[in-house]
């Protein structure tokens, strides 16, 4: 029999066996989470005897707001009680301030942050089993605890949003020149117009970022520190603390930073930061310029707050400050 006859029979032989109807592909896992099935749009995978899961698409699910900043390649989620912060590529998470090491590091797979589904298991009180038959992955969370695995935890709301999550009015720092009023620089609580884009592929040398709590707090402003120490706005520090933001030494007029405001999530409050830049063909002032911006805060406003994080218009963490 000619041999490459025999070789084409063999092929169609086994392509029958494939498509006959007692064959499937490999079933790809699943995650279930108290008996009903996630959607997810990517399926977990299995590295190393480890099952990874999309970071996001279980956390969401659990009424968690997750984020991830792609300059720093860090992945954040949050709810009222619970904050949790990821590298990719760093074998080990802060659930709280806590360190808490992983099996593996996580990972980018199709535009999606994997993690090890028994970390998910253990920062949320649950019990974690693998149906080895089906490819399952079953969640079981106990429907009276929260998110913290201790009885009367906090959950999300009806849409979708962390419990607690508020924006804080705020004053900012400026000019008052008004009939009838003082005439001078203070913290004025109105609405601000503000604008720009940033159009630098990079930041400026010495920006910075403070959290000022008492008026003999020295603030980073190279290089202007070395001609006089710079001090914050002298305001009641026992009721209020004041944000200051930094863009750093510019080379021509036309930069600009504003605080556009702050919201509280969980235990953090994030600010959000405006940062502007001259366009292409601007017409500038030739000269250095650091623009600077301050915002006062009500201390009663920021209850439960042990961190602020700074992140500008395109959600970049800039800097993070105890609290």
């Amino acid at each position: 029999m000619n041999r490459r006859f025999v070789i084409l029979m063999l092929m169609m032989l086994i392509f029958t066996q494939m498509v006959s109807p007692g064959w499937s592909a490999p079933a790809q896992p699943v995650v279930e989470i108290n008996g009903k099935e996630l959607k997810l749009d990517v399926a977990p995978v299995i590295q190393q005897g480890t099952t990874l899961v999309s970071l996001r698409g279980v956390l969401e699910e659990l009424g968690l707001r997750v984020e991830y900043f792609p300059a720093t390649r860090t992945v954040k989620a949050w709810q009222e009680g619970m904050d949790i912060s990821l590298t990719i590529g760093v074998a080990a998470a802060r659930v709280n301030g806590r360190e808490v090491p992983l099996s593996l590091a996580p990972q980018i797979i199709a535009g999606r942050t994997f993690v090890p589904v028994r970390f998910i298991a253990e920062i949320i009180g649950a019990k974690v089993d693998w149906v080895s038959t089906t490819k399952t992955v079953r969640i079981s969370l106990d429907a009276q605890r929260g998110l913290s695995g201790q009885p009367g935890g906090v959950v999300a709301g009806n849409d979708g949003r962390a419990s607690g999550e508020r924006e804080i009015p705020l004053a900012w720092w400026g000019f008052v020149q008004q009939p009838g009023s003082e005439t001078g620089w203070s913290f004025i609580q109105e609405p601000r117009r503000t604008g720009g884009e940033w159009h630098l592929p990079g930041f400026l040398n010495y920006m910075d970022f403070a959290v000022v709590t008492g008026a003999d707090q020295v603030l980073s402003q190279p290089p202007l520190q070395t001609i006089a120490p710079i001090y914050p706005p002298r305001v009641d520090y026992n009721r209020y603390v004041v944000l200051w933001a930094y863009l750093g030494e510019a080379n021509t007029g036309g930069y600009g930073i504003t605080v556009e405001g702050v919201k509280v999530v969980g235990d953090q409050a994030v600010v959000r930061v405006r940062m502007s830049s001259p366009a292409p063909g601007d017409m500038v002032t030739m000269a250095f310029t650091y623009p600077t911006d301050m915002v006062r805060l009500d201390r009663q406003d920021l209850a439960g707050v042990t961190r602020f994080v700074f992140v500008n218009q395109a959600g970049q963490v800039l800097k993070e400050i105890g609290f």
